[in-house]
């Protein structure tokens, strides 16, 4: 089958493919594409083209006589993705009102793929206020057991392993933060940034850290994150307190939300901070403690803090240094 093209989801998309092949128990569509078309309402509109989509080990019993799509794992290789918020909620919209758990659900029925994989995959999110969200030349696996499984958004991190990108930006009217070559994995339980870029918008300010490592991350609950050790190699951070201290534009973390964060071992950290006229900075050679907790109902706590540092410097308003 050569050149294929038709509508799914009520006409709300189109789906080509350049060809179809068939070989023992593989299905493999070649230039794969789907597009939202001129009928689409919903809120959130996705793109899509995959230069290689294969199916393996499919069911035909499943697939000829009972119209399920039944296979081992799916691979998607090179696709690109992307997703793009246009205007506000609209009340009367029901697809966009649906849960995606709800869709997820449906999805089981319709057919049952075990395993995902990601190859070079890029993926693009957007929406009309301003923010944007990039991953560059991932790789990943999906277990679809895990994320059926899944009961939030925070728990569907349980569902990969492994998941590795080359880049990654966030970028919104507040901040943007660039990562390079992030590593996840289940197993290990670990995440391992090679190098974080963080620039606050508000007070043009840029902070970086190198190997940053998280060991023994535990998702307890929505509400709960632990991480046994917290470690990074050398890092620069640069903070400015702005004159005018709005609460409502301080940073907020849930509501009932903590993270938790056991052994912290840090070097090579260069520490700035400026309020109004008055800078302080310092060079921390070492840095341990043994915990640090973020909570929303309480102030932040670090426990047996040991710093190592040189070269401190204090300068004030009144030119004292």
């Amino acid at each position: 089958v050569k050149h294929y093209m038709g509508y799914i989801a009520d006409s709300a998309y189109v789906v080509r493919f350049k060809n179809i092949a068939i070989i023992d128990n593989k299905i493999q569509l070649r230039d794969f594409s789907l597009q939202p078309t001129k009928w689409n309402n919903d809120r959130v509109k996705h793109t899509a083209s995959v230069k290689i989509f294969e199916l393996a080990q499919v069911d035909w019993m499943d697939l000829i006589y009972h119209q399920r799509l039944v296979a081992n794992h799916a691979t998607l290789i090179m696709p690109q993705m992307n997703m793009r918020v246009d205007g506000a909620k609209k009340r009367n919209n029901r697809r966009a009102n649906i849960s995606p758990f709800v869709l997820l659900d449906k999805l089981r029925h319709r057919g049952q793929i075990k395993k995902w994989y990601v190859q070079k995959g890029d993926l693009l999110f957007n929406d009309q206020q301003g923010q944007k969200i990039a991953i560059s030349q991932f790789y990943m696996s999906v277990n679809v057991d895990s994320l059926l499984a899944a009961e939030s958004e925070i728990k569907l991190v349980h569902s990969l392993d492994p998941l590795w990108f080359s880049k990654l930006e966030f970028d919104n009217l507040k901040l943007n933060v660039k990562v390079k070559d992030g590593n996840y994995s289940k197993n290990q339980k670990t995440i391992l940034l090679d190098n974080i870029r963080y620039v606050a918008k508000n007070t043009n300010t840029e902070s970086t850290i190198n190997q940053l490592l998280l060991n023994g991350l535990a998702v307890n609950s929505d509400n709960h994150i632990h991480v046994d050790a917290l470690s990074w190699v050398n890092a620069a951070i640069n903070l400015r307190s702005k004159t005018n201290r709005n609460s409502s534009s301080k940073f907020k973390l849930p509501t009932d939300f903590a993270i938790t964060f056991g052994q912290i071992q840090g070097a090579n950290t260069s520490f700035r901070f400026q309020q109004n006229e008055t800078i302080a900075s310092v060079f921390v050679n070492n840095l341990r403690a043994s915990s640090l907790k973020f909570s929303s109902n309480e102030n932040p706590v670090i426990s047996n803090l040991r710093i190592k540092g040189e070269n401190f410097n204090l300068v004030t308003s009144n030119s004292l240094e």
